[in-house]
């Protein structure tokens, strides 16, 4: 015979679970309107764009988005697998494969980066990784591109310790450091 489970608690989503979707949705809640459905999937959708684009979705970019969760929701396969199908239209977009950076059709070859672009370029630099919540704030308020902003940023990152991948893949791999074991005295 099958028994259990034995003394379940309230549901709850795990905290990955939580962190993707926000911790202000409650799990199937079946009283959700069409509208109130929508409105939480553009907060989590619009969230978690932004941090796997590593920038605000163009407005194109975010109108796709939203019609992949509109045909998944009016379909009726439900709420979070509506959101799923979003995901993974923002998962297999070049701009999360890739990291792009558009040049104007028009103008010179060589521009100032924008906010986004100069985070990006900053933190897969020091720390080979996306920019964090501070650095994308920054670069979207368009202060990253100020003189003083950026020095302080780039000291904050150095003292972080995802800096030292930087230190020890460039230069491991450049002067061989990661050699030197194999020759102790």
């Amino acid at each position: 015979a099958i028994e259990g489970p034995f003394q379940l608690g309230p549901f709850s989503f795990s905290e990955t679970h939580r962190q993707l979707l926000g911790s202000s949705l409650k799990p199937f809640d079946l009283e959700w309107t069409a509208g109130q459905r929508r409105a939480a999937a553009e907060v989590m959708l619009g969230r978690f764009a932004r941090r796997a684009l590593r920038r605000a979705p163009e407005p194109a970019e975010w109108k796709g988005i939203m019609k992949v969760y509109d045909k998944a929701d009016a379909a009726g396969i439900g709420y979070e697998e509506s959101l799923a199908w979003s995901l993974r239209a923002i998962l297999l977009s070049p701009a999360f494969m890739f990291r792009l950076e558009k040049d104007p059709e028009k103008g010179p070859a060589v521009r100032e980066l924008r906010g986004s672009e100069l985070a990006v370029r900053l933190s897969y630099f020091l720390w080979s990784s996306l920019p964090d919540g501070r650095l994308s704030l920054l670069a979207d308020l368009d202060q990253l591109i100020r003189e003083d902003v950026l020095r302080s940023e780039v000291g904050r990152m150095l003292k972080d310790p995802r800096a030292s991948v930087l230190m020890e893949a460039f230069f491991g791999s450049w002067l061989e450091f990661e050699n030197f074991r194999e020759y102790e005295a």
